[in-house]
């Protein structure tokens, strides 16, 4: 049997992404795409998917809830899949710590993977990160991400994650930039004596971060109530 999906912000960029990554495949299905009233393709269709206003409850069929609204919605989201007892993917960046405490606690009833990048090959950036920091601790560090003009967090979450994964007692610099349609580039830059190190991660589309949420998807629902990120899900 397919998973079923309750895909918020599904008119937005990553939404249409997944949209049009679903739209061949058999074991996952967007049985609701929802987006919020003030925008303005409620009753259009993507990819054959009716977008719908967002509601104050989702249906009991719902086994997942793929959330790439906004930050501030993101905590209602989760309580839908609560009363739903739904499983929760969300992939929304600039969420408060204050709000980050309220998922943990929800984590404590539906399992929820969390990760402000879904791309397999940056999540293994973190990883490396972390381990070139470790192996090399004098060296000086710094961080570069470059997204597209419409990006609203500055720097990135997934910049904030890499900084997380590489600072010691002192927070690894982060240059940030916005130019033109950039779906993602991050760079990690160690320079040490007689050498520099550079670790790049470019996203060519954001195909990678759709696919990378549909991993998410068919494993979170094997899972039990708990914080996950995407480190889980490749089994790091």
């Amino acid at each position: 049997m397919p998973i079923n999906v309750a895909l918020f912000g599904a008119a937005g960029r990553m939404g249409r992404a997944i949209l049009s990554e679903t739209k061949d495949i058999d074991d996952i299905v967007i049985a609701r795409a929802y987006e919020q009233p003030e925008f303005s393709h409620l009753g259009i269709t993507i990819e054959d998917v009716l977008i719908e206003e967002s509601p104050k409850e989702i249906g009991g069929d719902i086994q997942v809830v793929v959330d790439y609204s906004q930050a501030e919605a993101v905590l209602r989201h989760v309580e839908m899949a609560i009363e739903a007892k739904a499983a929760c993917v969300i992939g929304v960046t600039g969420i408060s710590e204050k709000d980050h405490a309220e998922l943990r606690k929800y984590a404590k009833k539906i399992p929820i993977v969390w990760a402000p990048n879904m791309s397999p090959g940056m999540t293994m950036l973190f990883k490396l990160g972390s381990l070139l920091s470790k192996a090399l601790p004098d060296y000086d560090r710094h961080i570069t991400e470059i997204h597209h003009t419409q990006k609203k967090d500055m720097p990135s979450g997934s910049a904030l994650l890499l900084q997380a994964a590489v600072s010691g007692e002192e927070k690894t610099p982060i240059s940030a930039l916005r130019l033109g349609d950039v779906a993602g580039e991050h760079r990690l830059i160690l320079a040490g004596p007689g050498e520099r190190i550079e670790v790049i991660h470019h996203a060519e589309s954001r195909r990678v971060f759709a696919l990378g949420t549909l991993r998410a998807v068919r494993w979170i629902v094997l899972q039990k109530p708990n914080l996950y990120g995407m480190g889980q899900v490749l089994g790091l």
